[in-house]
């Protein structure tokens, strides 16, 4: 029981870690923010001494290459003061600076030595995409690490088609099938689809579990998702959730809306709302449950439809850069909104110029393009830099822009491209397709 309940969590863990969009365990980045954090310190607030006290902290540490060797955690001492080792992630690169091992130890304080907690080993094709991960943890006995789980990742034409998690017997030390997702895009790369399947050991055959179907704008912003979970009794498609999305004149996001289905009222209900306003360089995100509406339907009008659950406040610098989350709770007794967590996060080194182009100065089309695009740009601008790159990363296009322009693209082949155009103060990413 206890390792089947391990690798379930591995698994979760490692699919939201790891996953599409590949984001870090410790420190989930903005797009702008690309600096290297030196530290993160967590502050909590204690009742009991009506003060605020250092918990915990993250320290960063890179190679000469600028690579993250590890990071460590540490926790606080509340009466001594004195700082302890907790966790600690080390990442091991190829020649050709790939990280391929990423091992978290944990620290034993009776024996006061680092003993590993699970490992991930990835391999990459010659293409340089990411196709395989193995996660290695604590077996049957602690302390033994063996292989628990693994995925493999395969692409068509440069895009993920398909991955396919793999669960270690340890009785039999055969890797078994245990749940695979097939993926689609639109043809500015956005995931439109995605279908999972759940492996039947009895049936030796993959069997369907939910469809997850993404909607965007001509923008390429998100505003619909619809989730449906395959109903082996009636053997079809049973909707289970949904998420409306939407945003201000500046494409940021406001309202993000959460409904699930209620088969038997035949009706989407809502159950959480998050919002987004933005004040200065701080966004302020609140998180709404539904109130309870003892059987009247609909309950969902107006503001009092909604209680508010919780309230975070991100700060940002003038570069984009995360540097200070604060996480709001409600007091029941007091029925005030107290503080109860601050992370502060710390940069010494070189941070990004931030994206203040706005799309109306600057326009590239057409857009999907086959032979030539044209770069609309506003007088006075001066010369700005426009790069495309493949996605391997590898630049395949460099030409720098002194006014409204023609570029011939007839060199590039048929597939998904990102572009960069700017200088040294300011830049716009995007996504090109050539057809």
């Amino acid at each position: 029981m206890y390792n089947t309940l391990r690798v379930i969590l591995s698994v979760l863990f490692l699919m939201a870690t790891f996953g599409i969009y590949g984001q870090s365990p410790i420190y989930n980045k903005t797009t702008t923010d690309n600096r290297k954090l030196d530290s993160i310190i967590n502050e909590s607030w204690y009742e009991q001494d009506a003060r605020w006290n250092i918990t915990d902290k993250y320290n960063y540490f890179y190679s000469v290459n600028g690579s993250t060797d590890s990071i460590l955690r540490y926790t606080r001492d509340q009466e001594s003061g004195n700082w302890t080792y907790m966790t600690k992630w080390v990442h091991i690169y190829d020649q050709f600076l790939r990280d391929t091992l990423t091992t978290e130890l944990w620290w034993d304080t009776e024996l006061t030595q680092w003993y590993i907690w699970n490992k991930i080993q990835k391999s990459y094709n010659t293409n340089d995409s990411l196709i395989q991960y193995v996660y290695s943890g604590w077996g049957n006995t602690p302390y033994q690490i063996v292989p628990l789980y693994k995925i493999n990742l395969e692409f068509e034409n440069e895009f993920r088609s398909r991955s396919t998690v793999y669960v270690f017997d340890l009785n039999t030390s055969q890797w078994t099938n245990s749940h695979s997702e097939v993926y689609e895009y639109n043809n500015m790369g956005d995931l439109t689809l995605q279908n999972s399947f759940i492996w039947d050991v009895y049936l030796n055959q993959w069997n369907p579990s939910t469809t997850e179907k993404t909607s965007f704008d001509a923008s390429g912003k998100k505003i619909n998702y619809i989730r449906k979970e395959w109903n082996i009794n009636e053997e079809d498609w049973t909707d289970e959730l949904k998420i409306n999305y939407s945003y201000n004149e500046n494409k940021k996001p406001v309202v993000e809306t959460y409904y699930e289905w209620n088969q038997i009222k035949q009706l989407w209900i809502p159950y959480t709302k998050i919002t987004y306003d933005y004040e200065g360089n701080t966004v302020v995100k609140k998180l709404y449950n539904a109130k309870l509406w003892n059987g009247i339907f609909p309950p969902f009008i107006g503001a009092h439809a909604w209680e508010i659950f919780s309230i975070d406040e991100y700060t940002y610098n003038e570069y984009e850069e995360l540097i200070i989350h604060v996480s709001h709770g409600w007091t029941g007794d007091e029925f005030v909104w107290n503080i109860f967590k601050k992370s502060y996060f710390y940069s010494t080194h070189q941070s990004t110029p931030v994206n203040n182009w706005s799309a109306e100065k600057i326009t590239i089309y057409p857009n999907p393009a086959s032979n030539f695009i044209f770069i609309s740009v506003p007088e006075n601008l001066g010369a700005i830099e426009f790069e495309v790159f493949n996605l391997k990363g590898s630049k395949v296009l460099h030409q720098t822009i002194t006014e409204t322009c023609q570029i011939n693209i007839n060199g590039l082949v048929q597939g998904l491209y990102l572009y960069r155009l700017g200088n040294k103060d300011s830049f716009k990413i995007g996504k090109i397709i050539i057809k």
